[in-house]
């Protein structure tokens, strides 16, 4: 037969081992909040940024942001500028920033 105090003892490393996993579960929900918090931030930021890669005020609507960005393709858009990189590349930005806009306000 096991003693009292053998009891007493099994009984406080569980409790000890619990409270340990606990805290571990505690640390492991903290910092994967606070990567999410960051991630929000960063997505919110780049999203914002879309505003300004079309030349137009984050408060903008659809329709702005639609004329800007079919403006600045009348005169950009790569096949008006046949090999011309860095119009490529920038339309390529431009029609992301767009979309994502685009998205955002239909839905």
């Amino acid at each position: 037969a096991k003693s009292i105090e053998q009891k007493i003892s099994r009984k406080r490393w569980s409790l000890y081992i619990k409270i340990g996993l606990i805290v571990l579960g505690l640390f492991v929900v903290i910092i994967a909040m606070k990567k999410g918090v960051e991630t929000y931030d960063k997505d919110f930021d780049d999203f914002q940024s879309n505003y300004a890669k079309l030349g137009v005020k984050e408060d903008a609507t659809l329709a702005e942001v639609k004329k800007a960005f079919y403006a600045w393709s009348l005169e950009n858009h790569p096949d008006r500028k046949p090999g011309c990189k860095e119009c490529e590349e920038e339309y390529i930005k431009r029609n992301e920033a767009y979309t994502q806009i685009k998205d955002f306000h239909s839905g």
